[in-house]
């Protein structure tokens, strides 16, 4: 096994480094093959709005000169016509690593108070925010994006006029560009650089790749992934994506729910993750998979370096919403991972794991937010897109049994989980509807055979009593159950041992 080498944390900058340790005949095919290197030179866009793709540039220019430069790129200043564009940019402003001020396509140095964007557009007077604010507007003749949502006007270098408090530094400009984005503008550079070299092992990644994207709980699914996986780096130890690859197997190999974890195989799925980085420090990809790691682990501050990075180096930007999405969500910032996760939602298809991945979120701030009815909906969708996926089935009975009262629906959403896939989530969800179905029927004298009949199911398809207890007690509207099913034990009953 190839030695692993341990991720190095930058704090002063929050920028996530690796050391440069690629193979001498990678670096020397980076420097024969010029296809490469113009893809790797490629500049990103940052997201695209309606019709419109975006590039955020920093650099201390002033507004001419960001005009000028942003008119040789392609595009020209920004033109924010809405707020709900406003909003957007602000997202992918914070992708960017802060809330940095940068120059917009918005002036009145025509006609002195009456502001347009310079693509002939007048300002929306719902967007006028500060610009109509403070002394000295004549001189004041150029607008910039706030830190916060509004507007500001400066001189053209920047300056606030003669301004008790100083000038503030505008550290870059935003361009747009017509268009929205296709699919191939994210093409990963480090893929089309492997595919490009090294063929035959490309298509055993992507075999490896087909399982683990149609993994849904399979354990056979994850053998077989790694076992082509390895197969690869047998042959070639530097071959970054199946390094990467066999992260997503671990990562998927650790997970036990939706808040538990195996910490071992999260570790494991570090090193090889941290292993792909070394061999291409731009992976921004493995950064994606690296902050989920790290997410799910509470370090904060290493995840937010290495989105930053995964921004850096050209990630999905649909991947990168979800990654901070989900990192706010974690750090209580629920309204602001709200917004990223609709931003998903209203980008991508309503098949795609993006869109499945956004609305799995947004239910579950549903559900903590006692928002049942939406929450409802929102596992009604899960399921019409995915009818064959036994963990959102299950997922949904969970929800019935214990928010939703529906115990009848919980039983049923469950059965058919299993059916799909018989798996231990599942067999205890439904063992505690059964149980809850036979709470409620046993003290009825008409309804005593129909409880036995719940009791001894359940029993038969999770017989841990113990853990049927404990998970029944941690909910309000099953906690009637546990105590009952508790008071049915005998101090000489003996229970299998749970493994």
């Amino acid at each position: 096994m190839k030695k692993f080498f341990c991720s190095i944390l930058i704090f002063g900058t929050l920028i996530y480094g690796y050391a440069t340790t690629a193979d001498a005949n990678t670096e020397k095919s980076l420097k024969e093959n010029p296809a490469l290197k113009a893809i790797k030179n490629t500049e990103k866009y940052d997201g695209s709005y309606n019709g419109k793709k975006y590039r955020f540039v920093f650099e201390a220019v002033s507004w001419h000169e960001a005009k000028r430069k942003a008119e040789i790129a392609g595009g020209n200043l920004a033109c924010v016509e809405t707020k709900e564009e406003l909003e957007y940019l602000q997202l992918v402003r914070q992708l960017k690593g802060g809330d940095s001020l940068v120059w917009v396509g918005l002036t009145d140095s025509e006609t002195e108070g009456k502001w347009r964007w310079i693509c002939d557009q007048p300002l929306n007077r719902d967007m006028i925010f500060a610009l109509q604010q403070g002394p000295e507007l004549d001189e004041r003749d150029y607008g910039h994006m706030m830190r916060k949502a509004a507007f500001l006007s400066r001189n053209e270098n920047g300056d606030i006029p003669r301004h008790k408090r100083g000038a503030y530094k505008i550290e870059g400009y935003l361009i747009e560009f017509e268009g929205e984005l296709s699919s191939t503008e994210w093409q990963s550079s480090i893929d089309a650089y492997y595919q490009a070299n090294a063929t035959q092992s490309f298509t055993k990644l992507l075999q490896a790749r087909e399982l683990l994207n149609s993994w849904r709980g399979q354990t056979q699914k994850l053998i077989d992934a790694e076992e082509i996986l390895q197969e690869i780096i047998k042959k070639d130890k530097d071959f970054a994506p199946a390094f990467k690859a066999l992260g997503r197997v671990y990562q998927k190999q650790s997970y036990i729910n939706s808040s538990q974890f195996r910490a071992d195989k999260l570790h494991t799925a570090e090193q090889f993750l941290s292993e792909a980085i070394q061999l291409e420090q731009e992976y921004a990809e493995a950064y994606i998979l690296l902050a989920d790691i790290y997410i799910r682990t509470k370090r904060f501050v290493e995840a937010k370096a290495a989105l930053l990075n995964a921004n850096k180096y050209g990630a999905d930007p649909l991947s990168l919403h979800l990654s901070w999405g989900e990192l706010l969500n974690k750090q209580g910032k629920i309204q602001l991972a709200i917004k990223h996760y609709e931003h998903v939602l209203q980008s991508s298809e309503t098949d795609s794991q993006h869109y499945i991945a956004a609305l799995t979120d947004i239910t579950s701030y549903q559900v903590r937010t006692k928002q049942y009815e939406k929450a409802n909906e929102g596992h009604k969708k899960q399921i019409e897109i995915r009818p064959n996926d036994a963990w959102t089935w299950g997922n949904y009975a969970g929800f019935l049994l214990y928010r939703y009262k529906d115990i009848d629906g919980a039983i049923e959403k469950a059965n058919k989980a299993i059916s799909i896939m018989n798996y231990g989530n599942a067999r205890l969800t439904l063992a505690c509807a059964l149980y809850t179905k036979w709470a409620a029927l046993k003290d009825t004298p008409t309804t005593e055979d129909e409880a036995k009949n719940y009791f001894e199911q359940a029993q038969s398809i999770f017989p841990y009593t113990q853990k049927i207890i404990e998970q029944l007690a941690k909910y309000q509207h099953t906690q009637a159950t546990a105590i009952a099913l508790q008071k049915s034990l005998t101090n000489t009953e003996k229970e299998p041992v749970l493994i």
